[in-house]
């Protein structure tokens, strides 16, 4: 919503998946969640410039995991200084493969980013009966979202090839 109602458009298109039954028969199975999306887009993969998956509750983020090849450029500097204020520090160490909604497309060499949430909370209601609306923090929720429309922003606006920059033997991964 708050890249929509800015008024302007990003240089690229923000597309947005919804998963359902992601985490039956994982690993292996491709028949559900991100193993389908990969199948249904075909050779459209290539287009995916970078994949970012949102699956851990709706607590605050931590931290900002780059694909590798990506930490140390100017567009990790500029996120740094983008997420800093609202408390999300850059990850020492690169994200590699993603979870369970978008692994499959990381196997297929798209590069994949973090927003590290704190999972201190997480386990306490997921899948209970328990895990309704009314649990979440309103607070640690706007900072998630964000940094999640932050990060989106500034990826969509920017030319950064993040296939490019990935070394072979992460790529390899």
């Amino acid at each position: 919503k708050a890249i929509a109602g800015s008024g302007r458009r990003p240089a690229r298109t923000i597309r947005v998946v919804l998963y359902g039954s992601e985490e039956v028969a994982q690993p292996t199975d491709t028949g559900n969640g991100g193993g389908a999306y990969l199948r249904g887009i075909g050779a459209a993969v290539e287009q995916h410039i970078i994949a970012g998956e949102s699956d851990f509750g709706a607590d605050r983020v931590y931290a900002l995991g780059l694909p590798p090849g990506a930490q140390g450029t100017d567009f990790a500097r500029a996120a740094a200084r983008v997420l800093y204020p609202i408390g999300v520090l850059p990850s020492p160490q690169p994200e590699l493969h993603g979870g369970a909604d978008i692994g499959p497309l990381a196997g297929a060499g798209v590069p994949v980013f973090g927003l590290n949430q704190d999972g201190t909370r997480y386990f306490d209601l997921h899948h209970t009966a328990d895990d309704t609306l009314d649990k979440v923090d309103p607070a640690q929720m706007s900072q998630n979202v964000a940094a999640w429309a932050a990060l989106v922003w500034l990826i969509a606006d920017s030319d950064v090839n993040f296939r490019a920059m990935r070394p072979a033997e992460a790529a390899a991964h």
